[in-house]
């Protein structure tokens, strides 16, 4: 009975040895069944899920680009949320100098009332006005007592 056991075990082991010799690692990348890259316009993308932050899928996306309409939007919808058409709006060094593309020239601590500014952000797409905007309604949104001149 000893014997028989012996024989079977040595049986299993030899068996299991010439399996794992004659077949081989079988590799599964995930790369053969993600689906391909969606077809995007756009010359960069992120596509990211909420909860966890997790990059699902992006396109080139560490370059520079100029604020997209998107972000116009939604900054014209946060001062729109929280602020008063008749505030003014001061022109700071950093919403004159951080700011390149189309514009409509404003200088340095000049002011405008944000529907102005607003006119120009969604029908000039004024990337200072919407910089301008953006830090009034930071203030707005973060202190809303403290003054409104931005410099």
């Amino acid at each position: 009975m000893m014997l028989k056991n012996r024989w079977k075990k040595a049986a299993c082991l030899i068996l299991t040895i010439i399996s794992a010799v004659c077949l081989g690692k079988v590799d599964v990348k995930a790369a053969d069944y993600w689906p391909d890259a969606p077809e995007t316009l756009s010359p960069s993308v992120i596509l990211m899920e909420e909860s966890t932050g997790t990059i699902l899928y992006e396109k080139n996306m560490d370059e520079a680009h100029y604020p997209a309409s998107i972000t116009k939007i939604m900054t014209t919808l946060l001062a729109l949320e929280n602020g008063n058409l008749s505030d003014m709006v001061t022109f700071s060094d950093d919403a004159i100098n951080n700011t390149e593309g189309s514009g409509i020239a404003r200088d340095y601590g000049e002011q405008m009332t944000l529907e102005q500014c607003l006119y120009g952000v969604m029908l000039e797409s004024a990337n200072e006005c919407a910089y301008a905007v953006a830090e009034l309604s930071l203030i707005h949104i973060s202190e809303p007592t403290r003054p409104l001149y931005i410099s």
